[in-house]
């Protein structure tokens, strides 16, 4: 009677114990890369955001300036406007600064524009200035 013998170089399918752990390895590298990635696009987009707002409301109050009928008087002036972006109560802080110029018929208008947010600290660089000049005439 033939006895069958085992074969002991029986190939086996599949991956061993050190490729699987190499490939997970690479892949939490990837996946850590990526979050990192997202989290500063967020940031930025919200960021370029604000400073298209702002530059909006900059101009916004510019124009108001120069449609109305009386000429800007020189000196500082302040306002605030409250608005909720993104689940985010804030407020804008507009700062306008009329100055004289050499011309007595022209002015100078400086207008800055800053958002305190409720949620980030509190800074002093504005989100965008506009520099302008209005006639009186």
């Amino acid at each position: 009677m033939k006895t069958e013998r085992l074969s002991t170089t029986k190939k086996t399918a599949g991956f061993t114990l050190l490729e699987v752990m190499v490939a997970l390895a690479i892949f939490a590298v990837c996946a850590s890369v990526v979050i990192k990635q997202s989290s500063i696009s967020a940031h930025q987009y919200s960021h370029i955001k604000l400073k298209t707002l702002g530059a909006i409301k900059a101009k916004n109050t510019m124009a108001s300036l120069r449609i109305q009928e009386n000429w800007p008087a020189i000196g500082t002036k302040e306002g605030t406007e409250t608005e909720v972006l993104d689940q985010d109560s804030g407020q804008w802080l507009i700062k306008t600064v009329v100055s004289g110029t050499t011309n007595e018929n022209l002015r100078k208008v400086e207008v800055n524009v800053l958002y305190q947010s409720s949620y980030q600290d509190q800074n002093e660089i504005p989100l965008s200035t506009l520099i302008g000049f209005i006639g009186k005439y």
